[in-house]
C-alpha cells in the first residue's frame, strides 16, 4: 500500500478535523523496480471499537473516535537489544503483521573529529531477513542526534546506503531523541530547527524511493516539532506508554506500551497501534526469487580476493556489494555477468564482508532480488602478528559487543592474528585464533582490549635545541609504521599527541616552544590498524612508551630574589621533596622555567646558603626580578 496524494491530504486534516472518517498513514514503500508483494488482509486486524483489550500487555485502551471507520493493526520495533534469535514466524502466529527494524543510530556524543558519528545495528540484516521470510511488514527507522540540517542530510544517506534499494512495505522512521545527557539535548535545539532537521531527513528518505515517517512523543510533537507542518507530507507515529493517547493532535500510529510480551520474542518490546482504513490492503513482503547461492570467496594474496557464486537463470547481470563490517554499509564494487569476480587493490590482513544479488527487469526498470547470505574473508598477512590484551575481555563470533559470546580472555593473553576488520560504528576489532583450556578458538576481540607488544622506545634524549626548537633522538625499531610524539607542559600532567613520524626517522624537531621551557616529552612506536575514512580518525597499534625525558629550550640567566620564605621543591608542585627552605629577600639565579599540574609557571634556580650551592624549583609568585 503506497501512499498516495489523496491519502496525504486527507491525513493532513486530522489537524482540523477532529471525526475523520479514515485517517490512511504512509505505508509501505519500495524503492524504484522493487518488487513491493502482494496486497493481503492482515491476520491481526480487529474492527475499530472504542476500546479494546490488548493480549500482549493485558490492559484496555482508549482509542480516538477519529478512527471511526478504521481497523486496529498490532505492531512491534526492534533492535540489537531484542537480541539476534528473535523467531519471526512465532511472531507472525501470534498475530503481529509489522515491525519497524532499527537500522541505525547517531552516538550521544559527537565522534573525535567532531563530526556526527554513524552507526548501524547490528541486528538489522539478521532481522530484515528474517521477518520477511516470515510474511511480516517491514520498516525501519533510525535513531537521530543530528543538531543541524546537515547532519541530518548525513543521516537520511547512511540509511540509503544501508538499504541499498531493498524492498519495504512500512515507512522509513526518522527518530529523534534527546534524552538528558545526549548530544542532542545538550544542544538546545529550537522548534524551527528541529522541525528543519525532520523535513530534511525525510525530503532525501523519498527522495531514495522510499516513505517517511517522523515518531515523537508528546513533548517531541508540542514543543520540538511543528506538526502541523510535517503532517501535510509525511505520516506521524505518535508514542504514549498509556491506556489512552491524551493527545488531539495528528498521528496515524500509536506507539502505547514498551513492555509488551509477544510470542518468539525474549523478553520486553515496543507495541504499536496503526488505524489502517478497511478499504486498504497491507503489502505483504514477498521475497524476490533466484536468491543467488553458492556465494565463496577465496583468498588469493595479500591485496586480492576472488568472489565466485552459482548462476541464476532467467537474470541480466549480478551486483557484487562490498563492506568493511559484518552488518555495516555496503559499497557496490561491480555489475557483471559473471558468476566470478578478482577483488584487486585492497589491504593485507584486512577482513572483508560480501554480497551478491541479481538483477531482471530492464536498465530503466531494474527487478532487484534479495542479497545473497554474507560471507567473510580476509586478505593474507605480510608477516605473522601477534596481539596481547590488556584487560580481561570477550571473544565474540563476529566484530561487535552484541554478537554471541565465544570465549572469556583475561588480560596478558596472547592472540594470533588473522585480520583486521571493523565494527558496524567503524571501531577496528582483531580477528584472531587463540588458545581457551587447551582447545584453539577463533573469533574477534576489540582494539580497546588489546594491543600489539611492540617493544618500548629507547634511547630518547635531546639532541639539539634553540630558544624556541628541541630536536629529540632515539634508537630505531624495525617491523613498525612510525613513531608518535609525546608532550607534556608539567611533569606529572597529562600528555598530547603532539606529531607522527615514519618508520626511517629516529629524530624529530619540534618547532613553536616558549623560551627558557621545560617541557616533557615520550615516544611510542606504532603500526596502523586502519585508515582513516568518514566516519573515524585513523586508528594505530601503539606499543609502550618511552622513559619520560625532560627537556628545556636554549636556557637563560635570570637575576631573582625571594618576595617571601619559600621552600625550594626537587621539582615544580607543591607535592615534591622540600630540599631547602630559602629566607626572604634572598638572591638566586634562574636558568628556565616549567609549569606544574595546576598550570602555575616555577623557576629552576640555584641559591648559595651558607657556603653551599642547591639546585631546585621555587613557584613564580615567590619571587620578583632583581
Amino acid at each position: 500500500m503506497k501512499i498516495n496524494t489523496l491519502t496525504k491530504r486527507l491525513t493532513a486534516l486530522l489537524l482540523a478535523a477532529a471525526l475523520l472518517i479514515s485517517d490512511i498513514p504512509p505505508a509501505l514503500a519500495a524503492s524504484t523496480g522493487t518488487n513491493t508483494g502482494t496486497q493481503t488482509a492482515a491476520t491481526s486486524a480487529i474492527p475499530f471499537a472504542t476500546k479494546t483489550k490488548d493480549k500482549y500487555t493485558g490492559k484496555k485502551y482508549t482509542h480516538a473516535s477519529r478512527f471511526k471507520g478504521t481497523e486496529i493493526l498490532h505492531g512491534v520495533d526492534v533492535s540489537k537489544y531484542q537480541g539476534f534469535g528473535i523467531n519471526w514466524k512465532k511472531v507472525k502466529a501470534d498475530g503481529i503483521d509489522f515491525a519497524f527494524l532499527r537500522i541505525g543510530h547517531s552516538w550521544w556524543a559527537s565522534a573525535a573529529n567532531g563530526n556526527i558519528r554513524l552507526g548501524g545495528d547490528e541486528s538489522f540484516e539478521t532481522n530484515y531477513r528474517n521477518a520477511r521470510a516470515a510474511r511480516v511488514a517491514t520498516g525501519v527507522y533510525y535513531y537521530s542526534q543530528a543538531i543541524n540540517v546537515e547532519e541530518a542530510h548525513k543521516e537520511a544517506a547512511y540509511v540509503l546506503k544501508m538499504l541499498r534499494h531493498r524492498s519495504l512495505e512500512m515507512p522509513v522512521v526518522f527518530d529523534s531523541e534527546g534524552p538528558d545527557g545526549s548530544r542532542l539535548a545538550k544542544a538546545k535545539v529550537s522548534k524551527t530547527e528541529m522541525t528543519a532537521i525532520a523535513q530534511a531527513f525525510c525530503e532525501d528518505i523519498e527522495a531514495g524511493g522510499y516513505e517517511a515517517m517522523v515518531y515523537g512523543g508528546l513533548k517531541k510533537f508540542t514543543d520540538k516539532l511543528a506538526v502541523s507542518t510535517l503532517v501535510e507530507k509525511y505520516g506521524l507515529w505518535f508514542a504514549r506508554y498509556n491506556i489512552n493517547t491524551y493527545y488531539d493532535g495528528p498521528y496515524t500510529m500509536w506507539q502505547y506500551a514498551d513492555d509488551g510480551k509477544v510470542s518468539g520474542i525474549s523478553g520486553k518490546v515496543d507495541m504499536t497501534f496503526w488505524y489502517k482504513p478497511v478499504t486498504e490492503a497491507l503489502n505483504a513482503p514477498v521475497l524476490a526469487t533466484g536468491q543467488v547461492a553458492g556465494l565463496t570467496v577465496k583468498q588469493t594474496g595479500t591485496k586480492s580476493l576472488n568472489v565466485s557464486f552459482n548462476a541464476q537463470s532467467g537474470v541480466r547481470g549480478y551486483e557484487i556489494w562490498r563492506g568493511e563490517a559484518y552488518d555495516g554499509v555496503y559499497e557496490k564494487i561491480a555489475d557483471t555477468t559473471d558468476t566470478s569476480y578478482a577483488d584487486t587493490d585492497l589491504l593485507p590482513g584486512r577482513e572483508y564482508y560480501y554480497q551478491v544479488r541479481a538483477v531482471s527487469g530492464t536498465a530503466e526498470q531494474p527487478q532487484y532480488h534479495e542479497f545473497s547470505e554474507i560471507v567473510g574473508q580476509h586478505t593474507a598477512n605480510t608477516a605473522s602478528l601477534t596481539i596481547r590484551t590488556t584487560v580481561s575481555t570477550t571473544l565474540r563470533a563476529h566484530a561487535g559487543s552484541a554478537y554471541s559470546k565465544v570465549a572469556s580472555l583475561s588480560s596478558g593473553t596472547r592472540c594470533t592474528l588473522i585480520a583486521i576488520t571493523r565494527e558496524v560504528d567503524s571501531t577496528a576489532w582483531y580477528h584472531v585464533k587463540v588458545t581457551v583450556n587447551g582447545v584453539e578458538k577463533e573469533g574477534y576481540i576489540s582494539s580497546a582490549s588489546a594491543a600489539f607488544p611492540l617493544d618500548q622506545v629507547t634511547g630518547l634524549k635531546l639532541k639539539t635545541r634553540t630558544s624556541k626548537t628541541i630536536t629529540l633522538s632515539w634508537n630505531k625499531q624495525t617491523g613498525i609504521d612510525g613513531y608518535r610524539i609525546y608532550i607534556a607542559d608539567a611533569r606529572n600532567g597529562s600528555s598530547r599527541l603532539l606529531t607522527t613520524v615514519g618508520a626511517g626517522a629516529t629524530t624529530c624537531k619540534i618547532t613553536g616552544l616558549s623560551k627558557y621551557t621545560q617541557y616533557f616529552f615520550r615516544v611510542k612506536s606504532f603500526i596502523r590498524i586502519l585508515e582513516a575514512d568518514q566516519q573515524e580518525e585513523e586508528q594505530m597499534g601503539e606499543g609502550t612508551a618511552s622513559k619520560m625525558l625532560a627537556a628545556e629550550t636554549k636556557h637563560k640567566t635570570i637575576k631573582l630574589k625571594t618576595k617571601a620564605a619559600v621552600y625550594l621543591r626537587k621539582y615544580a608542585g607543591t607535592s615534591y621533596r622540600k630540599i631547602k627552605l630559602i629566607s626572604k629577600k634572598k638572591k638566586l639565579t634562574a636558568d628556565y622555567r616549567t609549569k606544574d599540574k595546576k598550570g602555575k609557571w616555577w623557576y629552576h634556580v640555584k641559591v648559595k646558603i651558607k657556603g653551599k650551592t642547591y639546585k631546585g624549583f621555587v613557584p613564580s609568585s615567590a619571587v620578583k626580578k632583581r
